[in-house]
This record gives structure tokens, sequence and C-alpha cells, in this order.
């Protein structure tokens, strides 16, 4: 995915070395990285999502999935299970997982 961002245009250096130029180049790079590592909104014009998987097991949370036609989104606390189901008893107890 292509991702835009507005940078402000690199300061023109100077004929030799000068503390203010370093200074402006240095603050122009940090708002171009803050950019770059900071999440946000994007606007996509198309999006192609080829090759999902069909299950949530052992998918990171936020991690798109695919059942059927439907796309799924892993959510946080869920875990990734992957639907299967497992059952033990020991003594009068018994633990249910699914």
């Amino acid at each position: 995915m292509t991702r835009t961002i507005k940078m402000a245009p690199l300061p023109s250096p100077p004929e030799a070395y000068d503390v203010g130029f370093m200074n402006r180049f240095a603050r122009t790079l940090e708002q171009l990285f803050f950019q770059l590592t900071t999440p946000g909104y994007e606007t996509i014009q198309k999006l192609s999502l080829t090759d999902l998987p069909t299950s949530p097991f052992n998918l990171p949370t936020g991690y798109v999935w695919r059942d059927g036609d439907v796309l799924k989104v892993v959510l946080a606390g869920t875990g990734g299970l992957n639907g299967e189901g497992a059952s033990g008893s020991v003594g009068t107890i018994t633990v249910i997982t699914s």
C-alpha cells in the first residue's frame, strides 16, 4: 500500500557549514519520521486483498481473515482460536475449551 505523506521541502544547503541550516534540516527530518511512524486514517481508492487466511488461528490482533465471503478482523482477547474443541476430566471436574 502506498501512503501519501505531505513533506516540507528540505532547506537548501549553504556554501559552508551552518548551525542554523543543520537545525532546520534535522527538524524537517524529524517531522518526516514522525509522519511515517504515526498511525492515522488512510483514504484508499482501490484495495485488493489476495490470499487471505481462512481462519484466525495464530493471527495477531488486527489481522484480516476471510470467513466465506465475509472479511473479519482478529480482535484483542480472542486469542485466534481455530474453533476446534477438546474436553478432559480429572475426578469430578470437567474442562471444555472451544
